[in-house]
């Protein structure tokens, strides 16, 4: 069973990453969806020692013999990125066995292979954090040739297999997920790898499963040189259609380890790393170390001339981190950070570009190119501001409507009430300049009710506060009484002094309940024919409504309704009863008012 190894390289840059065993950049055995910068190559030579405990049984289950075995892996890879999203790397590794008691040993090769991977970065490769996916192919072989078979046949009474094994090709492919940044980076794998059957020998064939793979890996470079990393792999080998196929179901294996890139100027480095991986389902007898040294560089140089930048406080001269440096040319506009050091790297400025600096807490710079000429540093100082502002929206907490509103501010400690400033009609949008201190912010807008906030302004601050404030609700009016307009003589509409008093009150009730309309019906008693008496009771309400639109009232707010005899309130048969149907109604509303027809709502009555 191949053991895992782990390999290393050095970096060239900040950027530059460390490849795996395989020669890839990532970790030992989970790959980054990205590649390393173009015109990387590396070269690394590592090895993995461990020692393994042999006990031989016979079919009783009685221990025969028991031996303590060294073994060493060593392997070399070379890498190279022609281009920013593109890799390849190549591999090759061998084996050593020792035997302590009694003493034989064993060496050969084993397997070479490759890597083809291509990268779709989903951010700028220059943003703080980078966001790429991948498709990485491999393949490889055991090499046909073993340095002295007489060796590895003592071996294998040791060992329980011959040592020396032939397979024919392997290959696959994986899917790679990374976030990376300067200090920590992610990677997920997940793919698929073709396994043959391997030879130990001329009487040993083992049929290794086909294997879904996967892997999870984090590394965190606090300091340029220095990154530690830790990975977990898991696999599933499939028995498909070979049954009886060893290392079917789920391996694990996990590792982690240290890596101390030595850089030797700008484009070159020597990489040291130590680690060491167990197979959590199967610790301790899977335990190994690993050890690495590798050498690597950048083999294309820019053409274009970069711009090396600083951005620094104007007053005290240090550095300022995660500015935002915006270059603005003619053909596209192109965003950089400042590094820890305040540290970018722009690239040749045309004429006409101009380069814009922007920070929290500083008033923005911009520099033409033509200031910067053929300088290949610039060096931007930014002034810090020194004012505090507070701005904000004041908006209807129910409709989110903006409102023209009056804030003040009253300083707690002093006592003092700054002048007030308005909110935009438009908008809502408010701001002002204010000085450092603890203040209780009042909000006020007609029809709502007050706001009341405690706030503390920093200095150099700019405060964002968004006030909404709660309507007032509008008292419900009071219900409106009928009112019934009596006193008609026998078959007369006529408005008398008895009528005139009451449509006085009914006047003055309208005009101080300007929302109100009126349905205005006329009624007579039994005597007479009901066609004659329905237009009695319509010549009575248009009496009625005439007065009352000669007081002010609008026609539209009245509208003209008869009942004739039909919706008596008295009885007909005596006289008393007779005068109280004559009369006419009104009823009032504060909503429109369907027309209410002649023939009334009620079916008619007689008394």
């Amino acid at each position: 069973m191949k053991r895992p190894i782990a390999l290393l390289l050095i970096a060239a840059s900040l950027s530059f990453a460390l490849p795996t065993l395989q020669g890839t950049r990532g970790t030992d055995f989970v790959y980054s969806a990205r590649c390393e910068n173009m015109g990387y190559l590396w070269f690394y030579m590592a090895s993995e020692g461990y020692k393994d405990h042999v006990i031989f049984q016979d079919s009783a289950g009685a221990v025969q013999n028991t031996y303590d075995i060294w073994a060493a892996k060593p392997v070399v890879s070379l890498g190279f990125t022609p281009w920013h999203y593109l890799e390849f790397s190549a591999y090759g590794s061998g084996y050593f066995y020792m035997n302590v008691d009694p003493s034989a040993n064993a060496f050969g090769l084993t397997d070479v292979g490759g890597h083809v991977k291509g990268s779709i970065p989903f951010t700028p490769l220059d943003k703080p954090l980078s966001i790429a996916m991948g498709l990485d192919g491999f393949f490889l072989m055991s090499i046909p040739f073993e340095f002295d078979a007489g060796a590895n046949q003592t071996m294998s009474q040791y060992l329980g297999y011959y040592p020396f094994e032939e397979a024919g090709p392997e290959f696959g492919g994986r899917l790679l997920l990374s976030l990376e940044s300067q200090y920590i980076s992610t990677h997920l794998n997940a793919g698929y790898w073709y396994r043959s059957a391997h030879n130990f020998g001329p009487d040993s064939t083992v049929s290794y499963p086909q294997t879904i793979i996967g892997g999870f890996a984090i590394e965190s470079s606090p300091l340029k040189w220095f990154n530690l990393f830790a990975e977990f792999n898991l696999n599933y080998g499939l028995t498909m259609d070979s049954p009886q196929a060893s290392l079917t179901g789920i391996s694990t294996h996990a590792s982690a380890g240290l890596r101390l890139p030595i850089y030797l100027g700008e484009n070159f480095a020597f990489l040291l790393h130590v680690g060491g991986g167990a197979d959590p389902m199967n610790f301790p007898a899977t335990s190994s170390l690993y050890a690495g040294l590798g050498i690597g560089g950048d083999l294309i140089r820019p053409k274009e001339k970069l711009i090396e930048g600083l951005v620094k406080d104007a007053e005290t001269g240090q550095s300022i981190e995660g500015a935002r440096i915006e270059l603005s040319g003619d053909l596209i506009d192109t965003i950089f950070y400042s590094d820890s050091t305040g540290r970018f790297v722009l690239p040749e400025l045309m004429e006409g570009d101009e380069i814009d600096a922007t920070k929290e807490g500083y008033h923005p710079e911009t520099v033409a190119a033509e200031e910067v000429g053929e300088a290949l540093t610039l060096t931007i100082a930014m002034d810090p501001i020194k004012e505090s502002f507070i701005a904000g929206v004041v908006a209807d907490a129910e409709t989110a409507d903006p409102l023209r509103a009056v804030v003040s501010f009253h300083d707690i400690e002093t006592g003092e009430v700054l002048p007030s400033i308005s909110s935009d009609a438009v908008t809502g949008y408010f701001r002002t300049k204010i000085e450092p201190a603890t203040y209780r912010m009042k909000t006020k807008a007609p029809g709502y009710h007050e706001d009341h906030t405690t706030l503390t302004i920093g200095t150099a601050e700019n405060k964002i506060v968004d006030v909404f404030l709660t309507p007032i609700e509008k008292p419900k009016p009071a219900e409106l009484e009928p009112i019934t307009i009596g006193g008609f003589g026998r078959g007369h509409s006529e408005i008398g002094f008895e009528q005139m008093a009451q449509l006085e009150k009914v006047a003055e009730l309208l005009e101080e309940n300007p929302d109100a309309t009126v349905v205005i019906t006329g009624h007579t008693d039994s005597v007479g024919s009901d066609g004659t008496n329905l237009q009695i009771g319509r010549r009575r309400a248009e009496s009625v409504a005439g007065y009352l639109l000669m007081r002010g009232i609008k026609v539209t707010r009245m509208q003209i309704a008869t009942g004739g005899e039909r919706y008596p309130v008295g009885d007909n048969r005596y006289r008393s009863g007779r005068r109280a149907n004559r009369r006419v109604e009104l009823h009032f509303s504060r909503e429109a008012s369907e027309e209410i027809s002649e023939v009334g709502v009620r079916p008619p009555t007689r008394k």
